[in-house]
């Protein structure tokens, strides 16, 4: 809970003293956001959503940087939603469960589709299943995180990871086979984690940039003025 208060006054206090964001790190806004909502656009939002629920494996990296980073103008986008059901798939792929993996991701997904640590969950199901649609959801997991490690490199502010769900810091952590030991907001827009050593990169902390999830925070709490 102090999380949450603390999180609601960082947004409030980025809301007031910004400009809209143009670009970060790698990831340029402007261009994202108007490709999605032009009908036109090869970008068009609702035309790549449609085949990226179909599991659509000739989607490309780029398709994807399109998906991914224009969720924040798109209506449903909530990145600090928490389904309990997620406890439920836990226990299920502890309990080697797949096929109620599968049942519980799909409806998971079907609120928040671009829950990143969910669709590896996906992967795990079919693939333990032998079933062939893991390989397609394989393909949507690498690509997604693809897209997060191609927007910096996470070593300072100006080259954050850019994350349009602070959950998937934690996807990028694990990837990299790094253990987080302490996050911390700073500047009103970055998550710094701090990670435990040795490790294999020899890093004290990454970066993210969690600018869109704490504007959602900011258009609620301004909303209720």
């Amino acid at each position: 809970m102090k999380r949450v208060a603390f999180l609601i006054a960082v947004a409030l206090l980025a809301a007031a003293g910004k400009t809209q964001a143009q670009r970060i790190s790698k990831v340029d806004f402007n261009v994202i956001d108007e490709a999605v909502k032009t009908s036109k656009s090869r970008y068009h939002y609702p035309k790549l959503f449609s085949r990226y629920k179909a599991n659509d494996t000739t989607l490309s990296k780029v398709d994807y940087k399109y998906l991914y980073y224009g969720q924040p103008v798109m209506p449903g986008y909530q990145p600090y939603s928490r389904n309990p059901r997620k406890q439920e798939l836990n226990h299920a792929l502890e309990q080697n469960n797949y096929a109620r993996v599968i049942t519980l991701g799909k409806e998971i997904l079907a609120a928040k589709p671009f829950d990143i640590n969910t669709v590896f969950g996906m992967v795990a199901g079919y693939t333990n299943l032998n079933d062939p649609q893991g390989k397609q959801w394989d393909y949507k997991f690498r690509r997604l995180v693809d897209v997060i490690l191609d927007s910096g490199d996470g070593l300072s502010r100006e080259t954050a990871y850019v994350v349009t769900d602070p959950a998937d810091e934690f996807i990028i952590t694990g990837i990299l086979g790094l253990e987080v030991v302490k996050q911390t907001v700073v500047d009103n827009k970055y998550d710094l984690l701090q990670v435990a050593q040795p490790n294999e990169y020899n890093l004290k902390e990454l970066y993210f940039n969690i600018e869109k999830p704490l504007g959602t925070i900011s258009k609620k709490a301004t909303a209720k003025k």
